[in-house]
């Protein structure tokens, strides 16, 4: 088979599930769970990763590599099923390096990656999820025994970090980029980027975590 030459056009091939339904049994009621709690005290919740195609890591983890010049693209290792031509020749036959790291760059922009994505990870085992949260004003978010906890636009990061690391079984978590405040219509409004992601923690930590 003909292969494709890297580009942005690769990008939307083996798409993200960006379902919870997609996610393992052991991690999904928890995401499905803050998930309703968010929603229920107002937020809107964007889900934009959760299940992550082999293929797609693949290609996530070595456009970023070839453009970050960890690797060169003639050393990138061939995968069954994903006919990329990471090497992008001049008139002459001979390698464009620039032109191959080029359009690793255009992967990395059109796929948003702003870490280093691993080949085998929490997503691809389907035990990570990756959310938006915004909303305006204070949040007052029913906890499991269903007392209320206030998540204001202020302490956002710290608050939304506290609250989803207290959601059973969800384990861990880091966010993306700090709140962003303002008061377009006369309200604060704020919005967290989180990644989540579950790990084997001992069994005596989980009803902490």
């Amino acid at each position: 088979m003909v292969k494709e030459f890297s580009g942005k056009k690769w990008v939307g091939k083996f798409p993200d599930a960006k379902t919870t339904a997609s996610l393992s049994n052991d991690f999904r009621p928890g995401c499905e769970a803050f998930i309703l709690a968010m929603r229920s005290a107002g937020a809107t919740v964007t889900v934009t990763s959760t299940r992550r195609p082999a293929e797609r890591a693949y290609l996530m983890h070595f456009c970023w590599r070839i453009f970050k010049q960890t690797i060169n693209p003639q050393n990138v290792p061939a995968k069954a099923g994903v006919d990329i031509e990471w090497v992008h020749t001049k008139a002459d036959g001979s390698i464009d390096l620039a032109a191959s790291r080029a359009a690793a760059k255009a992967m990395v922009n059109a796929y948003g990656i702003a870490y280093p994505p691993a080949l085998k990870s929490r997503h691809t085992e389907g035990r990570a999820i990756d959310m938006t949260i915004k909303w305006s004003g204070n949040l007052v978010i029913a906890n499991r025994d269903n007392t209320p906890t206030t998540v204001t636009t202020r302490r956002a990061t710290a608050s939304i970090l506290h609250y989803v690391r207290w959601v059973k079984p969800i384990a861990s978590l880091r966010t993306r980029a700090i709140p962003r405040t303002g008061r377009p219509t006369g309200s604060e409004h704020a919005m967290v980027e989180v990644d989540c992601h579950r790990h084997p923690w001992p069994p005596a930590l989980q009803d902490y975590l």
